[in-house]
């Protein structure tokens, strides 16, 4: 497991907040959403002082931007740091935002290197190289901070599929124990990702209930119908 992840955990056990790691999304000149060369981390619960926050919009939410995972590990260093001096306060509402980038990358376009060595960000920065996002979130059930309790998924999302246009992303997930092995798994994700891409060219897919790639009929009239 990776510094970024262990600190993640770590917050998840030990103050029962969830975290969200995604890239940040941006619009092309031609309105298209494509992934953009920036991470996110935030940081969310609904409890505050074991007290239920109620309004979804009083979420209790701190997030940071950064560009590679020396930042990450920078911006949730500091995320977590401040949560842990305001976590004695009464009442309270933290809401921060940092930005962290010094510098936007270049992404080229190549071939992703994936490996299941890779940690799980280094899989999913990869897949950037080809313009499939990624959402990494660290849950937590209820406001209990019990190991048990704790679960992790992870998606691929792609905006554009064979130079189609398509309103909601192709989205392939995996979720699991947060002690899983998640260099595998998104190792393996990617995998089928790729997979996807190449046994669909001519219609857009969606994951079955019963975790199938099977045809979106709807989207892909929309998407391939002139």
């Amino acid at each position: 497991m990776s510094k970024l992840d262990d600190i993640r955990l770590d917050l998840a056990q030990d103050f029962g907040l969830s975290t969200e790691l995604t890239n940040i999304t941006q619009q092309a000149p031609n309105g298209d959403l494509i992934p953009s060369d920036l991470h996110e981390i935030r940081v969310k619960t609904h409890y505050w002082q074991n007290k239920l926050v109620p309004d979804v919009n009083d979420m209790i939410k701190l997030e940071a931007s950064f560009s590679n995972e020396d930042e990450g590990i920078q911006a949730i260093t500091i995320l977590a740091s401040t949560i842990k001096s305001l976590i004695e306060l009464e009442t309270f509402r933290p809401k921060m935002q940092l930005e962290l980038a010094k510098e936007v990358p270049t992404r080229l376009s190549r071939e992703p290197i994936l490996s299941p060595s890779n940690t799980a960000f280094k899989n999913q920065d990869e897949m950037l190289h080809i313009k499939w996002g990624y959402v990494d979130s660290i849950s937590v059930r209820g406001k209990t901070t019990v190991s048990e309790k704790l679960f992790r998924s992870v998606s691929f999302r792609r905006w554009q599929w064979h130079g189609k246009h398509i309103g909601s992303p192709v989205t392939l997930s995996r979720m699991g124990s947060v002690n899983a092995d998640w260099g595998q798994i998104t190792y393996n994700l990617a995998q089928d990702s790729l997979q996807a891409y190449e046994d669909f060219p001519t219609s857009i897919p969606r994951m079955s209930l019963s975790g199938k790639l099977e045809v979106d009929t709807f989207a892909t009239k929309l998407a391939f119908t002139e």
